[in-house]
């Protein structure tokens, strides 16, 4: 099975003013969307944020795929750029 070969996702974390977990640290949130299908979550642990990534990635140490170097990431980029343009137009 082919996945594709790049993810684009908007992260955002944020510290929750006032509120520290029991260790006296600040307690940091964060959003995470994946850009092609606009799922959302909202994490409060990088445990949560990994899941989400996974879920959109599969396990990565059995693609198929060869990995991706700055020229063909680059590359690929600029096809799906071009095809996104196109579908809008």
């Amino acid at each position: 099975m082919n996945f594709p070969r790049a993810h684009s996702f908007v992260v955002r974390i944020w510290w929750e003013q006032g509120l520290t977990r029991p260790n006296g640290r600040p307690l940091w949130r964060g959003y995470i969307q994946h850009a092609a299908s606009g799922r959302t979550l909202v994490f409060q642990s990088l445990d949560e944020l990994l899941r989400f990534i996974q879920s959109h990635t599969g396990d990565l140490e059995t693609m198929d795929n060869e990995p991706m170097n700055n020229e063909t990431m680059n590359n690929e980029t600029m096809n799906n750029e071009t095809m996104n343009n196109d579908q809008t137009l």
